[in-house]
């Protein structure tokens, strides 16, 4: 393989590295066999799964570009994931997470961390009109995870773990890198050929920690703020309850209590007055035994709010205020 900084061939692919390959024909492959692999370079980030796999395809299909977020056990943060790759094509659809202003192609995210993390989530592409967002899980994911993805743009909020996919604009909120769009209007303009674009687009981009500007179109939101009361069978709640929030009114957290009689397939859902629901904190299959959960309100606006929840059947719903 090319290594940039030596300028020759014979590099060594790193743990969590990628790289480019230009085909020359269209029968062109790339074989891997365990002679050409090092030993003892394995990726120290502990157990990989499970994984998230968010993949973009433009409605004819022709385009695709693909993210994945990894949860580990042993999160380096001096090694958050690997690094995103530009694309060296003048036709594109691409990808990204971000992490400290820089994009990354595949973000870990430490399994045993508390309360919430949003992880932006934003695509570059050359093209127009409309792609599909959809996801995957690979392994599984705990109970006491809450996975959901925010459209930025839209507001619109989807549960990964129970919706497959949706549409959007690729004209709307994508994220921008001047140098590379500089060269792509060049190569439009002027027919570079794609072996010349390639090759300049590499040698602008690689080992160049370059931010994409504007804030990224989505946002991955895990939530894992569900705490249970583990209790012997004679102390178990009587009747399935839901409290009134506390504090309340709250800004921007609150915390809810619930009990469950019995082991059940549990929803708590909460919506604003309009009827719209705006984030789910609970959906899985719970044990007998009170429970919290803490509710995150800073991306919504000031007002009165419902949170609903559903129990094998039975739903109950209070009301809540959140005043910043």
């Amino acid at each position: 393989l090319l290594d940039p900084s030596a300028g020759r061939f014979g590099g060594i692919v790193e743990p969590n590295e990628g790289f480019w390959a230009l085909a020359t024909g269209n029968d062109a492959q790339i074989i891997f066999t365990e002679t050409l692999t090092t030993p003892n370079r394995n990726p120290d980030q502990g157990s990989q799964t499970p994984v998230i796999d968010l993949l973009a395809t433009t409605d004819d299909g022709e385009l695709e570009g693909y993210v994945t977020i990894g949860f580990t056990e042993n999160f380096d943060p001096d090694n958050p994931g690997a690094d995103y790759m530009f694309p060296i094509s003048n036709r594109f659809l691409s990808l990204f997470t971000k992490h400290e202003d820089q994009p990354y192609l595949l973000q870990y995210v430490d399994s045993e961390m508390e309360g919430a993390r949003s992880i932006p989530v934003g695509f570059y592409t050359s093209e127009g009109g409309r792609a599909q967002l959809s996801w995957s899980f690979r392994g599984e994911i705990p109970d006491y995870w809450n996975v959901q993805l925010r459209d930025n743009k839209t507001g619109e909020v989807y549960d990964l773990q129970n919706e497959g996919s949706f549409n959007f604009e690729l004209s709307d909120g994508m994220n921008r890198l001047p140098v590379v769009d500089a060269l792509l209007e060049q190569a439009r303009t002027s027919g570079i050929e794609q072996e010349m674009l390639a090759t300049e687009i590499l040698q602008l981009t690689q080992g160049q920690k370059m931010s994409f500007g504007g804030k990224a179109r989505f946002e991955l939101v895990l939530d894992r703020e569900v705490s249970t009361d583990i209790l012997p069978d004679n102390e178990l709640p009587g009747e399935l309850a839901l409290k009134q929030n506390y504090p309340n009114p709250f800004n921007p957290t609150t915390n809810i209590n619930f009990e469950l009689p019995e082991t059940g397939q549990v929803r708590l859902s909460v919506y604003n007055m309009l009827g719209q629901q705006v984030a789910t904190l609970v959906n899985s299959s719970m044990q007998a035994g009170r429970h919290t959960a803490v509710f995150d309100g800073s991306r919504l606006s000031s007002g009165m709010y419902i949170y609903r929840l559903e129990v094998n059947g039975t739903a109950l719903t209070r009301k809540m205020m959140l005043v910043k």
